[in-house]
């Protein structure tokens, strides 16, 4: 590395070019491991200049008109590096690689990065990139996120990305949640939450036209999110739905469904319509969540925002999920099933019945059975690198629905073979787990609960399931128990850990990292 001459700084304090900040890139590709490389990238910079990396422990800001009035323009960073800062060519594109020391007292400590290139003219400093902010941990540890909270506390919330917004890479849009108690006072919020990769920051984001949680969000095929049913602000299950617009970055009306769910599963069709079947139309107490557990089914049409009846499922049934299959079919697993017998609701539990619909013949058909009789696992249960299905966790029940217990269990289905396989155990036992499926095709397994469905608790431990070697690894706890929280990986491969329920009662609206 090419440090600067000593005169650089006192010609950059002396430079008064009128700018606006951001005229290019600057972004993280690396997430600040302890012992490993820090890699920052810049693109669309101009040619022939040179880039100058600027560090600190804060975001300043130094505005350059405190040395000279006429500049109006300020750096996101303090000056108590600036000995340290440096300069090298740029060519409009590259990167800046840095060596982080093996040294664990710095993890979770925050630095702040921004580049500029120079000359300039009239004056030396020319352009001045966006800010960036990097945390710094060890591998497989988990760190709060100090500097950065959620606007509310959230569980069971949904995400995607919006790739248009303020970060060089996309943003990642929290969507409704709530807080309080899960299966009682909670507090539904229509409210969403953007947060920013280079900068690590969250903001508000546009209002969804309905409070909603414990609904069920599918990305259509060009980009738009579907959000599709729930509960409301009053605990009501709602048929209502609402379709997320990246380009515009808002929410609008779309069709609702015939009937109202919540605790029902839906999925993408290589179609590119989607499906939804069973869930319960009331969740205000066991006998009427029972009583009016669905078998329906309903196809939405991403060109006309209409559903239409689809074919029934062969039992009634919730909390189960539903997976999208590569050759464009999507299959139903597990759940909570009910009879009903001369109108009477006959609770039957978990089951490990599993089906399959084929959008080309419009019908259902029986797929083989998991290994486990299995439910609540619809956020536990995704789609692997090859195309196979993952399902861990989740509850085992009788009758006594009220009763049902957190499995460890996990297990593989081989949608060629049509054939569930069972996997090792996980090292705990966990419902509403949240999962991720890494770039590297391993899946995060992140907290979760023990207890009841009524009374939950949340756990901290993490683990990680390698499909090619068919095996679990520990890795170190959480700071704070989650479950329902948001996993993401962000572009420079860190994994950030949003809110969760603590308990049956508290909701976190924390923030976490997470280096692997």
């Amino acid at each position: 590395m090419q440090h600067p001459r000593p005169a650089f700084l006192s010609c950059l304090l002396a430079s008064t070019a009128l700018f606006a900040q951001g005229d290019y890139t600057f972004t993280k590709t690396s997430p600040g491991t302890i012992g490993k490389p820090l890699t920052l990238s810049y693109s669309g910079s101009p040619t022939n200049k040179n880039i100058v990396l600027g560090i600190s422990s804060t975001a300043g800001p130094t505005p350059l008109k405190m040395i000279n009035p006429g500049d109006t323009r300020s750096l996101k960073l303090g000056l108590e590096f600036a000995t340290a800062w440096f300069a090298k060519a740029s060519s409009g594109s590259g990167s800046f690689s840095l060596p982080v020391p093996m040294k664990n007292s710095i993890a979770g400590k925050q630095l702040h990065f921004q580049s500029f290139t120079l000359p300039g003219n009239p004056f030396i400093v020319d352009k001045i990139s966006n800010d960036a902010i990097v945390q710094f941990g060890k591998t497989s540890f988990a760190s709060p996120i100090q500097t950065t909270r959620l606007k509310e506390a959230r569980a069971m919330a949904h995400s995607f990305i919006n790739p248009g917004l303020s970060s060089s890479k996309g943003d990642l849009v929290i969507v409704g949640g709530g807080s309080g108690s899960l299966l009682g006072s909670f507090n539904i919020a229509s409210s969403t939450e953007i947060y920013n990769f280079d900068t690590m920051a969250m903001t508000p984001g546009p209002t969804m036209n309905l409070p909603r949680a414990i609904a069920f969000t599918v990305t259509l095929k060009d980009g738009r999110s579907l959000i599709i049913g729930g509960v409301d602000s009053a605990g009501n299950s709602t048929k209502t739905c609402e379709i997320y617009d990246p380009k515009s970055h808002k929410f609008t009306r779309t069709g609702s469904m015939k009937v109202a769910r919540i605790g029902h599963a839906a999925a993408l069709l290589g179609n590119g319509e989607v499906i939804v079947a069973g869930g319960t139309t009331d969740l205000s107490d066991v006998i009427k969540a029972l009583s009016t557990m669905q078998n329906t089914c309903e196809i939405y049409d991403p060109k006309t925002g209409a559903w239409r009846n689809g074919p029934n499922i062969s039992s009634r049934r919730g909390l189960h999920a539903m997976t999208s299959l590569p050759n464009g079919r999507a299959l139903l697993s597990g759940g909570l099933r009910v009879n009903v017998i001369f109108g009477v609701p006959i609770p039957i539990g978990s089951v490990p019945d599993c089906e399959i619909y084929d959008p080309t013949s419009n019908k259902w058909t029986a797929a083989a059975s998991m290994t486990s009789s299995r439910a609540v696992h619809l956020y536990s249960t995704l789609a692997l690198p090859n195309g196979n299905v993952l399902a861990v966790g989740g509850v085992t029940s009788g009758p006594v629905v009220t009763s049902a217990a957190p499995l460890e269990t996990a297990e593989t289905y081989d949608y060629r073979a049509d054939k569930w396989t069972a996997a090792p155990n996980m090292a705990s036992k966990r419902l509403l787990a949240s999962t991720l499926v890494l770039k590297s095709g391993k899946v995060l397994v992140v907290g979760g609960a023990v207890g009841t469905l009524q009374q939950p608790l949340g756990v901290k431990s993490v683990q990680v399931y390698n499909p090619a070697s068919n095996s679990w690894a520990t890795l170190p706890d959480m700071p704070t128990a989650r479950a329902g929280a948001i996993l993401h990986q962000t572009p420079d491969n860190l994994v950030i850990i949003f809110g969760g329920q603590v308990d049956d009662k508290t909701t976190s609206n924390t923030l976490a990292t997470l280096h692997l």
